[in-house]
């Protein structure tokens, strides 16, 4: 009877065993089998195609990435001198029209012009009482003038700054805080871009999370350029802000993940390298264009170039491992073999 039983489990052991062999045996994939790390030597860390994405597309993307972070810098330039509007005297020339309606006051142990101040002169009334226009030019300012706050707007020396939106928003005296304000606006959206370009990277790629942070800071260029007032351009500078770490992030990280362990410090140089010459481009820019409106516009178009990356911009690898989606195709696949 035993020796029945035992017949019959080894009867059954080899049917299973037969069983086990003819089930199809699934393969591994790429993604199950490979960090990325441990792929990239396999297929070539800095290959043909690599060094062409990495040197055509991803470091020259990061080249203007300083421009609409630094070029704030140069829009809200305050003059060295300024005073204030007087439209009754504009008739006079400045430094008689400074002399009357100005008063001086001490600054570094030297007596100049008031920068925030006028006297507070019925100036209409005052011309019309002389009785001969050279009397003009024998008028003296009157030490019992009362001494006032600028209430129509200033004069600016232009010889250095001609243009900036403390000129044409008059952001000096009382309001001389507004363009730490703006800038205060352009860093608080960094934070916030982080967080959602972010979330838009693991959740879509960071292909389309690229051309979102442009298409966004273009938008925001182009406010910053049609601002009629501080508000209006502070909320742009805000909406710009969003994209300034994200627009040089992603092309950088793209970039790392590209080539191999063994060359990233190299990339991570050049990324820099790239970048800093950007900020030193747009010094050569700012000093040819002195316009503030005009500065905006051209800091910007370069950006608009980078759309033709739709084309050619591969796929952060990571990101279609993490996905599964490693090896579909050249604008899938973020590392090629070596050619």
């Amino acid at each position: 009877m035993s020796e029945t039983v035992d017949s019959d489990v080894d009867e059954y052991d080899e049917l299973s065993e037969l069983r086990q062999r003819q089930k199809p045996q699934t393969q591994p994939s790429v993604d199950e089998a490979f960090d990325l790390d441990d792929l990239l030597p396999t297929i070539g860390e800095f290959g043909k195609y690599q060094k062409l994405l990495v040197f055509g597309i991803c470091l020259p993307a990061c080249i203007p990435c300083g421009f609409c972070a630094f070029n704030q810098l140069f829009m809200a330039d305050t003059p060295d001198d300024y005073w204030c509007r007087i439209p009754e005297l504009l008739d006079m020339q400045l430094e008689q029209r400074k002399y009357l309606a100005i008063p001086k006051e001490l600054e570094n142990d030297e007596l100049v012009y008031s920068k925030c101040h006028t006297y507070g002169v019925n100036w209409t009334q005052l011309l019309e009482s002389l009785e001969d226009e050279n009397d003009l030019t024998t008028l003296e300012p009157n030490s019992t003038w009362p001494v006032v706050k600028c209430s129509q707007g200033w004069e600016y020396n232009t010889t250095n700054v001609w243009s900036s939106i403390v000129i044409d928003f008059d952001l000096v005296c009382d309001q001389d805080i507004y363009p730490t304000i703006g800038l205060a606006a352009l860093n608080t959206g960094g934070p916030v871009g982080v967080y959602l370009f972010g979330l838009l990277n693991d959740r879509a790629g960071r292909r389309l999370s690229y051309f979102t942070c442009l298409a966004t800071l273009l938008a925001g260029s182009l406010m910053t350029s049609l601002s009629k007032d501080f508000w209006t351009w502070a909320g742009s500078r805000v909406i710009v802000g969003l994209t300034i770490p994200a627009v040089y992030q992603i092309p950088f990280i793209i970039s790392l993940e590209l080539v191999g362990e063994n060359y990233r410090s190299f990339v991570t140089v050049m990324t820099c390298t790239f970048y800093t010459s950007g900020i030193m481009l747009l010094s050569v820019v700012t000093y040819l264009e002195r316009d503030w409106v005009r500065l905006s516009y051209i800091t910007s178009l370069p950006f608009y170039a980078y759309f033709l990356y739709m084309f050619v911009m591969p796929e952060s690898p990571r990101w279609l491992l993490m996905r599964g989606r490693l090896g579909r195709g050249p604008h899938d696949t973020g590392a090629h073999g070596p050619e």
